[in-house]
């Protein structure tokens, strides 16, 4: 859920309002703002709420979670996996059969819409380490559990109890609870149930969810044994030598969860036979993908060679096809075609965006790897008018990979007049309210400056989000269009417009260039091309550097402007900096 200009405005003066948070909390005058909710598809219809805080209130609530996580570690175990980037001390056979990627993951991890690469090392280190439990010691049986609406059945007074044998202070902890209330999801004017944690993109309700298993992972390592157990979040795995002792293990996990005042899944957890557990977790293809994925080490990669491993792995993983953690290979292999530029998938793409909707960042960025425009603006046509496509944030992830287009000249028109339809509220496929805050930075990219009349036409009848995002890209036009902004700001008192106002009046008064706006200028980096490439948010945010008259600010920005003449980017990103760079 990124913001036109990622927050700008917290980024280049952060130790003031950090100070005025402090001075807040300490003197007792704190209070969160409402959040954004937004949802995030699952499945079958159902979709995940998500909270988005406000910057500060969710810097609070991570600076927290990570202190409280810091003071719990002394009691995780070390086959319980969150954030654990090294390898437990005591397992040396593990070591030497860890996967070779994570000697290249940094270099894959870049993107911006990647889970951090802590994260990802923990949970790949998590998946090499249940293969290495099971099959270490030849387990005839493994037991899959899972707790049924984790995050939302959580209680309030468990987690009081998780964290009251870390020792932390009663207004840390009051200060915790007093945000979960705020950001936890209820109805309007609803007294606050104290159950659910909100469901951020964070780690932060994450972290705490975690704590809570730690008396849970005790319990069944005693039951199991310390090298029987392994469990990411709520998805835990046992390793047991009959059937009996699988549904006794399932008996244990059950009366464990219990006593936390969680249920077990009872549909995902499973007694699964070796050779069935197997094909559950497609050890077999993971492996396959495993000796492709080596071949990203090479330089330059070898993208004929790669193609062919991916067809072959895919033709024998058709068998296997929606068995058990089938997403998770079929995510992989997205990925490894884009890479190899292998078309054998798009036959089968739109079906995929539609059984499976946490797939669709990575099928669009598939579709567009593989393809042309035009190929790539039939796909997005056809799954925004699907009647089965029922998910607002496909939609907008699919309109979202339009900002990655490189088009010719009717291409960039096409383009230009489907965000102005957005923007005038003429689109109606499902999902295009989430679109509108993206549709300015694509009418940015393709379209021209007559059509800046376009946004100043939406700027008083736009809201939220919305609103922001037209106000950004309109006042990068110039300092009478910034001018225009003010008076809608003031005429409307909406706080996204005020908010901006500050922050641009901030802007004209800088004698030189804060350091942190060098970040701003730096090209994005493709996983998948391994090309750099001009990301327009940050083209957006520096449009309103360019609102500062200053010499030193003028010079800062054409040093940066040459620069980035000097990078590794495309012709088409280079027209845009010719077109659209302030300078």
């Amino acid at each position: 859920m990124r913001d036109v200009i990622d927050h700008l405005e917290h980024d280049i003066n952060p130790d003031k309002w950090i100070a005025q948070l402090l001075s807040d909390i300490a003197a007792g005058r704190y209070e969160p703002r409402t959040p954004r909710r937004f949802t995030e598809a699952k499945g079958n219809g159902f979709s995940r709420r998500m909270t988005m805080p406000d910057i500060p209130d969710l810097v609070l609530y991570r600076a927290i979670a990570d202190y409280l996580y810091r003071r719990a570690r002394r009691f995780e175990r070390g086959q319980v996996f969150c954030e654990r980037s090294a390898i437990p001390a005591d397992l040396r056979d593990y070591k030497q059969s860890l996967h070779p990627s994570l000697k290249v993951l940094d270099e894959w991890l870049t993107d911006y819409e990647s889970a951090s690469r802590k994260g990802y090392r923990a949970w790949l280190i998590y998946t090499q380490y249940r293969k290495w439990m099971l099959f270490r010691r030849v387990h005839k049986f493994v037991v899959v559990a899972d707790i049924a609406n984790f995050f939302d059945s959580i209680l309030y007074s468990r987690v009081a109890d998780s964290l009251s044998r870390l020792g932390i202070s009663a207004r840390i902890s009051g200060l915790l609870f007093f945000l979960l209330e705020r950001l936890s999801a209820r109805d309007a004017y609803s007294e606050s149930p104290r159950i659910g944690l909100p469901v951020d993109e964070f780690s932060c309700s994450r972290k705490l969810a975690h704590i809570l298993l730690y008396p849970h992972d005790e319990r069944m390592i005693a039951f199991a044994g310390t090298e029987s157990y392994v469990r990411w979040m709520d998805d835990q795995n046992i390793g047991v030598q009959s059937r009996s002792y699988g549904l006794a293990c399932l008996a244990e996990v059950s009366e464990s969860l219990g006593r936390l005042h969680l249920t077990a899944n009872s549909k995902k957890s499973l007694v699964l036979p070796i050779a069935a557990a197997r094909r559950y977790f497609h050890f077999k293809h993971n492996e396959e993908l495993d000796k492709a994925e080596e071949l990203l080490t090479r330089k330059p990669i070898p993208r004929r060679e790669l193609g062919r491993r991916v067809n072959a792995v895919y033709r024998r993983c058709r068998p296997d096809e929606g068995v058990g953690q089938w997403e998770k290979v079929l995510k992989r292999l997205y990925w490894l075609a884009a890479i190899a530029q292998a078309r054998v998938l798009r036959r089968r793409a739109l079906a995929d965006v539609l059984a499976f909707p946490r797939l669709a960042e990575r099928i669009a960025a598939y579709i567009h790897h593989t393809g042309s425009t035009a190929e790539y603006l039939t796909f997005a046509r056809a799954v925004w008018e699907h009647g089965e496509q029922v998910y607002p944030d496909v939609s907008a992830v699919v309109f979202e990979r339009l900002l990655r287009l490189e088009t010719t000249a009717p291409e960039s028109r096409e383009l230009a007049a489907l965000s102005s339809r957005v923007i005038r509220g003429k689109e109606t496929f499902r999902g295009v309210e989430r679109c509108y805050a993206i549709a300015p930075l694509l009418l940015l990219r393709f379209g021209s400056r007559r059509q800046a009349s376009i946004l100043r036409t939406a700027l008083p009848r736009t809201s939220g989000a919305a609103a922001r995002s037209v106000a950004v890209i309109y006042s990068g036009f110039g300092s009478t269009q910034a001018r225009e902004v003010e008076r809608a700001a003031a005429t409307s008192l909406r706080n996204p417009l005020a908010e901006l106002v500050l922050m641009c009046r901030a802007v004209k008064r800088y004698k030189e260039v804060p350091g942190r706006w060098g970040l701003r200028t730096q090209p994005a980096f493709d996983s998948i091309t391994r090309s750099q490439y001009l990301d327009m948010r940050g083209i957006a945010a520096i449009r309103l550097l360019g609102l500062n008259s200053s010499k030193a600010v003028r010079g800062w920005l054409r040093d940066k402007r040459t620069a980035m003449g000097k990078t590794d980017l495309s012709d088409f990103d280079r027209r845009l900096i010719r077109r659209l760079w302030p300078v």
